[in-house]
C-alpha cells in the first residue's frame, strides 16, 4: 500500500524538493514500519512507536503528522509509557 502524503509546500526552494526527491523512498518505507506498528498496537503515543519501530520518537512525530487523518487518527490524548507526558495516541482508521 502506497501512503500518499504531500512531502513539500509550494512556497518551499529549489534545495527542499531536492532534498525530498532524494528522501522519498525512505519517508514511504517509515510511514508503512509506522502504519504496520500503529495496527499492531493501537493506541501508542509517538514516544512508543519510536521504541517499538526503533525509528526514534522526533522521525515518528514527522511520519504522523503527514499521515493525520489519511489512514490513522488520533482520538484521545494519555500518558505515555517512554516519557511519561501526555501526548495524543493513535489508531488506523
Amino acid at each position: 500500500m502506497r501512503i500518499e502524503t504531500q512531502n513539500v509546500r509550494n512556497t518551499d526552494p529549489v534545495t527542499s524538493r531536492l532534498a525530498a526527491e532524494k528522501f522519498a523512498p525512505k519517508r514511504a518505507k517509515h510511514q508503512q514500519i509506522i502504519l504496520s506498528a500503529i495496527r499492531d498496537y493501537p493506541n501508542s503515543t509517538a514516544g512508543e512507536l519510536g521504541e517499538i519501530t526503533g525509528l526514534g520518537q522526533v522521525a515518528v512525530t514527522r511520519r504522523l503528522s503527514e499521515m493525520n487523518g489519511l489512514l490513522i487518527e488520533s482520538p484521545h490524548i494519555r500518558t505515555c509509557g517512554v516519557n511519561q507526558t501526555k501526548m495524543r495516541a493513535w489508531v488506523a482508521k
